[in-house]
């Protein structure tokens, strides 16, 4: 099998949630670092570990970061990684679904990734990177389910922030020689 390691300056993991029943927040996670297996002529055996930095969550606002990072949250002193790896995929060529084992928060659940690749291509020259290989995945998780369940009930019924999370890995891995 072919092995790619995830560049940790063209990847990210993000997430997206609804705040107050009316617009969603997006943040993202700035350190990512991960392996990837995968190889064109045998798509069904991929395979895909990540470890996301928890401390790296970037918001854009940094009392709403220290909030997250907080024990009320990702509580990231305490639990200072999310990771995922992969257990099986249904693939399509390079598109399908890869399941796996996501922990965040300490806790670990089973997950299934909308997964889709792209290329390889050869990066040009100057990049001294050789062939890159794209993937974005992307799933909704519930929060609960990740001891992450605090929430304050609004007026008029429904809570602040929704406990559904769209959460996505895309990026760039670099050829393993």
């Amino acid at each position: 099998m072919t092995k790619w390691n995830l560049n940790i300056d063209h990847t990210t993991a993000a997430f997206s949630i609804r705040h107050l029943n009316i617009v969603n927040i997006r943040g993202m996670f700035n350190t990512v670092r991960g392996t990837l297996i995968f190889d064109s002529a045998s798509p069904a055996d991929i395979g895909l570990e990540v470890a996301i930095d928890a401390g790296s969550l970037d918001t854009g606002t940094a009392g709403r970061d220290e909030h997250l990072r907080s024990p009320a949250f990702f509580d990231a002193d305490r639990f200072p990684e999310i990771t995922f790896r992969s257990t099986g995929a249904e693939m399509r060529g390079t598109g399908g679904q890869l399941n796996g084992e996501l922990t965040i928060h300490g806790v670990t659940r089973a997950v299934v990734l909308e997964l889709a690749l792209s290329g390889p291509v050869d990066a040009p020259p100057e990049l001294k990177r050789g062939k890159v290989i794209g993937i974005v995945a992307r799933a909704t998780i519930d929060r609960r389910d990740f001891g992450i369940d605090l929430n304050v009930p609004m007026a008029g019924g429904g809570v602040g922030m929704a406990w559904e999370v769209e959460v996505s890995l895309e990026g760039e891995a670099d050829l393993i020689a």
